[in-house]
C-alpha cells in the first residue's frame, strides 16, 4: 500500500533588537529509502540567504545557510511530497547473536556508544534487560519498552533544554508532572534529527 504525504515544516524566530548576521543548518529534507520515495522537496528561507547543501555521515541532507544583512525575523519553510510504501511482510531482523557480534559492534559503534546525556539510567536499563530476557528476538523488546516510555514520559513544552539528560527526563527531574518524566523532543539522542535546526547568532 502506497500513501502520498505532503509535509510542511515551519520554523520562525523573532529577535529583540535584531541581529546583523546568522549562521544556520537545517535537516528538513526527507531521506529516500526502499519504502519512501521523495517526489519533491524545497526549503524557502526569509530573508534571502546563501545556501550550501551536503549529505552528512548518516545520509541526511543538510542545508547550511547564512544571512549577512540586519534582520529581526527568520523564517524557514520546508515543503516535501513523499510516497510511502508500507511493507506487509514481516522482516526477520537481527538475532541476539547478531547483536552480540564484535563485527556489528565495531560497524555501529557511533550508534551504540552511550554518552552522559543519552544514558537512560539504571531503572530503564533493568526494565529493558528484564524484557529482553523473556523475548525470543530483539525486535520483540522494542514495542514493550517504547510503550513503557510513552506511559512514563509526557510532552511538556519548555520543560527541557539541550543539556537535559535522558536519565533526568525518565526520573521526572526534567519536567513538571509528579511521577512522570517530561521531554521537549521526541527522543534524546546524539544523532542529528532530519528535522533539527541549529542556530549561531551574532547580536549587535
Amino acid at each position: 500500500m502506497t500513501t502520498q504525504l505532503r509535509i510542511v515544516h515551519r520554523t520562525g524566530y523573532t529577535y529583540a533588537g535584531g541581529v546583523s548576521a546568522s549562521h544556520n543548518e537545517v535537516r528538513m529534507t526527507p531521506r529516500a529509502s526502499r519504502q519512501q520515495y521523495v517526489r519533491t522537496s524545497r526549503i524557502d528561507i526569509s530573508p534571502l540567504a546563501w545556501v550550501h547543501s551536503y549529505v552528512d555521515y548518516w545520509g541526511t541532507t543538510v542545508n547550511a545557510f547564512e544571512i549577512r544583512e540586519r534582520h529581526q525575523q527568520l523564517n524557514v519553510v520546508a515543503t516535501s511530497v513523499v510516497d510511502v510504501t508500507r511493507r506487509e511482510e514481516e522482516i526477520p531482523g537481527a538475532s541476539w547473536d547478531d547483536l552480540r557480534s564484535e563485527a556489528l559492534r565495531d560497524r555501529r559503534v557511533e550508534m551504540l556508544e552511550l554518552s552522559h546525556y543519552v544514558d537512560p539510567g539504571g531503572e530503564l536499563r533493568r526494565l529493558t534487560a528484564a524484557v529482553a530476557a523473556e523475548s525470543t528476538r530483539p525486535a520483540d523488546v522494542v514495542p514493550v519498552v517504547v510503550q513503557e516510555i510513552q506511559q512514563r514520559v509526557k510532552y511538556l513544552p519548555g520543560s527541557t533544554h539541550v543539556r537535559t539528560r535522558a536519565v533526568d527526563v525518565w526520573g521526572g527531574r526534567g519536567g513538571r508532572v509528579p511521577g512522570h518524566g517530561a521531554c521537549r523532543h521526541r527522543c534524546a539522542a546524539q544523532r542529528r534529527d532530519p528535522g533539527s535546526l541549529r542556530l549561531r547568532l551574532r547580536h549587535s
